[in-house]
């Protein structure tokens, strides 16, 4: 470290007694040196006295300063406050216009009132599908685990034969 180095050092007290000495013999013959401490010495001159004239805080402005920084934070927990009851009050109401209605409760009633079951309708009669020939569909009948009900799937067939007529221009 070159002694140049040292001036923050030697202006803080923080060089051993060998550095001291040795900064202070350099001090005497480099005016860059002396320009640095100097200038230095004259910021501290000017710190000290802008702090020896700064004015205090008044006592009651921290307290107030206090005072309002708790106020604010209750608005906000206020506002947070609402503003989750709000948001759960809407859920609520959305989620009770959405969800499925239920049937509200029978009142059991004594075995001696107790309705007798409709009689069960007959089954449907046979229902035949039937296709005209001209159609050009192909039918695949496919059971179901119902023994009363068939599936039937209807295909279109592809149209093979050439049709007759005049060939397109070519308009290129």
């Amino acid at each position: 470290m070159t002694p140049c180095e040292h001036g923050d050092g030697y202006l803080g007290k923080w060089l051993s007694d060998g550095e001291r000495i040795a900064f202070e013999a350099h001090f005497d013959s480099c005016p860059a040196c002396r320009r640095y401490i100097a200038e230095q010495r004259r910021l501290d001159a000017l710190l000290a006295r802008a702090t020896e004239a700064a004015v205090s805080v008044p006592a009651g402005l921290l307290d107030q300063i206090d005072r309002r920084l708790r106020r604010a934070r209750r608005r906000r927990m206020v506002a947070w406050s609402a503003g989750l009851a709000a948001a759960g009050i809407g859920m609520a109401i959305v989620s009770t216009a959405l969800l499925p209605q239920h049937a509200p409760d029978m009142e059991l009633t004594p075995s001696s009132s107790i309705a007798k079951p409709e009689p069960v309708p007959a089954p449907h009669a046979q229902v035949t599908v039937t296709v005209p020939p001209s159609s050009d569909v192909i039918a695949v009948p496919q059971k179901s685990d119902n023994p009363s009900v068939t599936i039937i799937w209807l295909y279109p067939t592809l149209n093979t034969a050439k049709e007759t007529g005049p060939a397109p221009a070519n308009s290129f």
